[in-house]
């Protein structure tokens, strides 16, 4: 598959999406205005974790894409736990540093957190990633010889499943059909393997025309506003608890506002500047380098701004803003690091000196 600047895109927007919902609190003793702002910063950056993984299936599932086990195993699988670890090295040698405590158990922690899941809650999507490059191969012989049909009624069990039946257990009179959906045993594709699917689905047979994009655009608003005014016409002692279901990141409104994105982005493929299009291929392929940072970083600023200085919307972009560049800095540094590290010890250059390549 060709490079396309909009996946580019909108991978950057989801990571200052993702970074922007670590910089909220939703503490329900705050009074109900903070926790509304801290809420709405947060709900509107809900669509960044399904477009990644729908982003993740767009590319890993292409049949143009070769994906191998041994790719799977010996690069990307690697890749992710290597720089998990790192980064928590990273993170406690901050933490040494701006705190002065130290202690050698310091040095076996992040192998420890890693392999017992002990990290920082962020890096849950580390693990799930690993998993999804795990069944990658076996997901991509089911989307390659299933037909359009088959694969839309496998996202519409799994929409059914993930996003209908959650909401009507949580009202009175359709609890029947949440319990009677439990019974049958049917939770396929019940995590993040359906957005998986889903991103490959709306590439490959969704026609990228400016009446979809429009369509997208107008049907996306309204499934990301409309829970919103409801949320608001709530009595108000159940709007936190109401607040987290239509925040949920498989409820109804985030699964059609992230895939309507993803088709209102797709439409800028030909439209956007080559230079441009190169800035946003370089801070795409940081992506992985800055959501690892970005914990570290959140870390670092909240020891030097303790408190917001800010209206609390213009506070987090700036935060979330400044963290991703920040970010994309480290990243890139550390790249450049390992770069010249094996450049000292070239592995093929020694294989060949002892006659074993």
């Amino acid at each position: 598959m060709d490079r396309k600047v909009s996946l580019d895109i909108i991978k950057i927007i989801s990571c200052v999406a993702v970074i922007a919902q670590h910089n909220v609190t939703l503490d329900i003793n705050d009074p109900l205005r903070i926790w509304g702002e801290n809420f709405l910063i947060f709900y509107l950056c809900r669509f960044a974790v399904p477009v990644f993984v729908m982003v993740s299936g767009i590319l890993l599932l292409d049949p143009k894409r070769p994906l191998s086990y041994s790719k799977i195993w010996k690069k990307y699988i690697p890749r992710l736990i290597i720089g998990l670890v790192v980064i928590q090295y990273i993170d406690e040698l901050l933490s040494v540093i701006l705190t002065g405590n130290f202690s050698w158990k310091l040095l076996i922690y992040p192998i420890y957190n890693t392999v017992t899941n002990r990290t920082a809650i962020p890096y849950w999507y580390v693990y799930m990633l690993i998993g999804l490059y795990m069944i990658a191969p076996f997901i991509r012989k089911l989307v390659h010889t299933c037909s359009k049909c088959e694969l839309l009624y496998l996202l519409t069990i799994f929409f059914v499943i993930r996003s209908i039946v959650p909401i009507a257990g949580h009202i009175s009179y359709l609890t029947w059909f949440s319990s009677l959906i439990s019974a049958l045993q049917i939770p396929l594709f019940g995590g993040y393997v359906g957005y998986f699917i889903l991103g490959y689905f709306l590439y490959t047979y969704l026609p990228n025309t400016p009446k979809i994009a429009l369509y997208g655009a107008v049907i996306g608003l309204f499934a990301l506003i409309t829970p919103l005014l409801l949320l608001v016409a709530s009595p108000t002692e159940t709007i936190p608890a109401r607040g987290n279901i239509i925040a949920d990141v498989f409820s109804p409104n985030i699964f059609i506002f992230s895939s309507c994105l993803l088709v209102c982005i797709r439409f800028l493929d030909d439209k956007i500047p080559k230079s441009v299009a190169k800035i946003a291929k370089r801070l795409s392929d940081a992506g992985l380098g800055i959501y690892l940072w970005h914990v570290v970083i959140i870390h670092l600023f909240a020891f030097i701004f303790p408190t917001p200085h800010l209206n609390l919307f213009l506070w987090v972009f700036i935060l979330s803003l400044g963290n991703y560049l920040l970010g994309f800095l480290c990243s890139s540094l550390q790249s450049l690091t390992w770069k010249k590290m094996k450049q000292l010890l070239p592995i093929s250059q020694v294989n060949r000196h002892h006659g074993t390549q």
